[in-house]
């Protein structure tokens, strides 16, 4: 991880706005809320107007208590009364990850952009964008400690929610991490608790989730002789197993760590036609290339995408380039 600079142009948006909107992606995980309210508490402690915006869905355990801290829209009062207010889209890669509704309030308005994902498309006039960077909660508390020495209790608390999502809680760091921990290491020293973190992430699952994942795990596919695998979640599942919890995590961890394994897919269908493709890599295969393709972004390992078609005509297009990657690989 390269040492992380903050733009003076960044320093310059947050003091010269007296009012902002905090924007973050679709489907928000723990990285997504954790960065965006640790950002609002900062900004609000230093006299500023501050609201945050998420579309949803909250249905991943962890940030399910924080769903109540946003509005999917900004409200017409809001936006009267302040004409001039910024915006800062946190976590998100592309201007259209945000929503539709939100895209069109703010379209006119400043943005900043807080991220650390490499692909996508660039928008906004100030930009802090840092693919060497595993979190954008990393970000974030570097942006508080830069301006305000320390963050607070509640602060530290969020952002390490934010961190530990975005490296598996540490796993999936490399040599040359010593910057993260000693991050994380404040954070703890300031009331983030590593034990309390992890159960928030990990339990609170339901039976009817467990035997929904093991519904996940019958219907992945196996190609290349187990190079690579598929898997879905069509619409119904949620009426047979009377659930709406992300549990595609574990399903990404016990597929990854099957022997051979380079890459999966998870396909699922969130509205009749429209599907949701999360990637995976093990190591070698940069997914981020291929959620480009279909519009989507996000890091080498881990990256998305969202498409208007069903999930047969999406399953072919991804296997097929998922069998071009492997095959590109172990031809190199």
């Amino acid at each position: 991880m390269q040492s992380l600079v903050i733009p003076d142009e960044l320093r310059r948006f947050f003091r010269s706005h007296r009012a902002f909107f905090i924007l973050s992606h679709l489907e928000p995980d723990g990285d997504c809320v954790g960065s965006a309210l640790a950002l609002r508490s900062f900004l609000r402690r230093t006299g500023k107007v501050a609201e945050t915006y998420n579309v949803g869905p909250f249905d991943r355990t962890e940030i399910r208590p924080y769903r109540d801290e946003f509005q999917p829209a900004i409200p017409a009062d809001m936006l009267r009364e302040y004409p001039d207010a910024a915006v800062v889209v946190v976590d998100s890669s592309s201007f259209d990850r945000i929503g539709e509704e939100l895209q069109n309030q703010v379209r006119q308005l400043p943005i900043a952009v807080i991220d650390h994902h490499a692909a996508g498309h660039p928008f906004g006039s100030v930009r802090m964008i840092d693919p060497s960077i595993p979190a954008t909660s990393l970000m974030v508390q570097r942006i508080i400690e830069d301006a305000a020495g320390e963050v607070t209790p509640d602060e530290a608390k969020l952002l390490f929610l934010g961190l530990i999502t975005d490296t598996g809680f540490f796993r999936f760091l490399e040599a040359g991490s010593g910057e993260v921990f000693s991050a994380a290491g404040r954070l703890v020293t300031k009331g983030a608790s590593p034990r309390k973190t992890f159960r928030s992430v990990s339990h609170g699952r339901s039976l009817q989730s467990r035997k929904h994942l093991g519904r996940l795990l019958e219907r992945a596919e196996s190609y290349m002789d187990g190079r690579f695998f598929v898997s879905h979640a069509p619409l119904s599942d949620e009426q047979e197993f009377g659930v709406n919890q992300r549990d595609s995590d574990s399903l990404y961890s016990l597929l990854l760590s099957i022997e051979g394994c380079e890459a999966i897919a998870f396909l699922r269908e969130i509205e009749p036609g429209i599907t949701v493709g999360s990637l995976r890599s093990a190591e070698h295969i940069d997914v981020s290339r291929i959620a480009l393709q279909f519009g989507g972004g996000g890091h080498p390992r881990a990256a998305g995408f969202k498409l208007d078609q069903p999930i047969p005509e999406v399953k072919q297009q991804v296997v097929e380039l998922l069998r071009a990657a492997c095959t590109d690989h172990h031809r190199d």
